[in-house]
């Protein structure tokens, strides 16, 4: 839905009420409320309103996490370098995980370079941005365990026990890739 088309609630104060708005769904709301977190980020301090914007969107990303769950990221496909970056999130048991790749790699800043994961916009760090993008494959989609996205940073409860369980993680995956930027 276009900002445009969004009526704000205002109080008149000579007369005492709310001019009402529109009902908005939950899809319409987080749109909205992305749209000012980003007019907040060009303004004032990005990487704050970028977490911010992060944060809104994980609860439509993340689902709960069990002992002894990891999230897998399905880096999927892209025949050029400038088409966006999708992932998509599979939630497996790390001893019966299938075959994955374990990326490692400096994370920076979050910078504005965002990427569909689970088909919502996530903002991600410039250097994971870059990783992603030469680490896809054209035709077939690559199955990775990469923290910044298989990990709700928004949950202190799941990153501690995550980072509990880094060591296994790697250990398990077939390969760990190492990205330099």
């Amino acid at each position: 839905m276009p900002l445009s088309s969004i009526r704000a609630a205002k109080f008149n104060s000579r007369i005492g009420f709310a001019v009402s708005t529109p009902r908005f769904t939950a899809q319409q709301r987080r749109t909205l409320h992305q749209s000012i977190i980003l007019k907040r980020a060009q303004r004032h301090e990005p990487s704050v309103a970028l977490q911010e914007l992060n944060r809104e969107s994980a609860s439509a990303i993340y689902d709960t996490l069990q002992k002894d769950e990891i999230r897998l990221v399905k880096l999927h496909a892209a025949r050029n370098y400038s088409d966006p970056v999708k992932c998509s999130l599979q939630t497996v048991n790390l001893r019966s995980s299938p075959p994955f790749e374990a990326l490692s790699y400096v994370w920076g800043k979050l910078s504005g370079n965002d990427i569909q994961l689970q088909g919502e916009p996530y903002i991600i760090t410039k250097n994971l941005n870059e990783a992603l993008r030469r680490l896809r494959n054209e035709s077939n989609d690559r199955i990775l365990w990469i923290d910044a996205l298989a990990i709700n940073q928004s949950s202190i409860p799941e990153r501690n026990a995550q980072v509990r369980m880094m060591l296994d993680i790697y250990a398990t995956a077939d390969e760990t890739v190492v990205w330099l930027g």
